[in-house]
């Protein structure tokens, strides 16, 4: 019987939460740890998407309660949007090498091409001196 938790128990153990932060376990691959992650999102965004959805079906009845709930609701939801575009963005393992190799492609390119330029320039000077 394997050790490592799954994505239930995770989910559980941190109740939700995603301020506290997920260490990957050594020797866990990316997907699983993405799917902990990608459990842990949907459950929290389950949760305040149910939230929101019951103060709207109720809202008529306990308006000024239900007003800062729905408020709350909302927000955390912003939040949550915020922190997922900062983990896609800072977790892509893929994107950015390719991205760095891209630039540091063109780079070469450019500066290669200034060189022969640069080449050309002195060749055409040295022209102009021997006649």
């Amino acid at each position: 019987m394997s050790n490592a938790p799954s994505a239930p128990a995770a989910i559980t153990a941190f109740d939700d939460s995603l301020d506290q932060f997920l260490e990957k376990q050594p020797g866990q691959k990316e997907a699983a740890y993405a799917a902990v992650w990608e459990e842990r999102w949907n459950a929290r965004i389950d949760k305040q998407v149910g939230t929101l959805g019951d103060g709207l079906e109720t809202a008529s009845l306990q308006s000024s309660v239900l007003s800062s709930t729905l408020l709350d609701s909302a927000t955390s939801l912003l939040s949550l949007t915020h922190q997922l575009k900062l983990m896609v963005l800072l977790s892509d393992t893929t994107a950015l090498p390719a991205l760095q190799e891209r630039e540091q492609r063109e780079l070469g390119e450019q500066m290669q091409a200034l060189r022969d330029e640069v080449r050309g320039l002195v060749d055409q000077i040295a022209q102009n001196e021997r006649t």
